[in-house]
């Protein structure tokens, strides 16, 4: 569902296993909902799409410029985790169409065999990409937030997923019962502008969703690279040796 805005009172919830989404249209995921008959698409050249000077939220009744607008975005995706989170910048129910995503899905039996929550194995819920942010609930919990439209983000979701249902009762929605996995409710929002869209902006159109595939993945608890860098050093020497060897432009002679 594509709402008007990041705050706007229809996404009140939306994560909760009591939102009624019966009336919602299917979104296709990998996908810009643009491409799906929800608003339109933009191209831009020199001019930002979004609304100059930033609309931002002051942290705390001070400055509302550019930069407090940025700090509050990050501030609030790390402090907030809750429904106040819009991407850095100032609801705004005409200029910010934002998209409610929900679905469920099921742990494979095989998974909790190998130790799934019992520190022996995680649950990874990857995002491939999503235009331009992204905030993220399983089963209501909020797990995180990202900010970058075109690289992966990912969130460990362990703590999150509901245990198999050990007695009759199948529990709200039809969960499952009598031991089998329940349901667990993926919910993610994704406005159309956030705070990151002032870094990204080039001449491009501008195509808004979860662009790219969303994926679980059960991965060794303590085997995994973190913050991986890597660096790399001009050897002068090289250069230098490259310079005498008579390398020229392409379509020219060398020295």
């Amino acid at each position: 569902k594509v709402v008007g805005g990041p705050l706007a009172h229809e996404s009140v919830g939306f994560e909760c296993e009591d939102c009624d989404d019966a009336a919602w249209a299917p979104a296709t995921v990998p996908g810009n909902w643009q491409l799906h008959g929800f608003t339109a698409p933009q191209y831009t050249n020199i001019r930002y799409p979004v609304f100059w000077p930033p609309r931002v939220q002051p942290l705390s009744g001070g400055s509302t410029g550019p930069l407090n607008g940025l700090f509050r975005g990050l501030l609030g995706g790390l402090l907030g985790g809750g429904s106040s989170w819009a991407g850095g910048l100032s609801d705004d129910a005409a200029g910010n169409p934002t998209g409610l995503y929900r679905r469920y899905f099921r742990v494979p039996p095989a998974w909790r065999a190998a130790g799934l929550g019992r520190n022996q194995r995680r649950a990874v819920l990857v995002l491939k990409g999503a235009s331009s942010c992204a905030e993220v609930w399983v089963n209501g919990v909020w797990v995180g937030c990202s900010k970058d439209s075109f690289l992966d983000a990912e969130f460990d979701v362990t703590d999150a997923l509901l245990p198999p249902h050990s007695g009759p009762d199948a529990g709200p929605g039809g969960r499952g019962g009598g031991g089998e996995e329940p349901g667990q409710l993926l919910a993610i929002k994704v406005p159309q502008w956030g705070d990151g869209s002032y870094l990204e902006d080039q001449d491009q159109w501008w195509l808004s969703g979860l662009h790219r595939s969303v994926e679980l993945h059960c991965l060794p608890a303590r085997a995994f690279l973190y913050d991986l860098a890597v660096g790399a050093a001009i050897e002068w020497t090289h250069l230098a040796s490259f310079k005498s060897s008579g390398a020229g432009p392409l379509g020219g002679g060398g020295e």
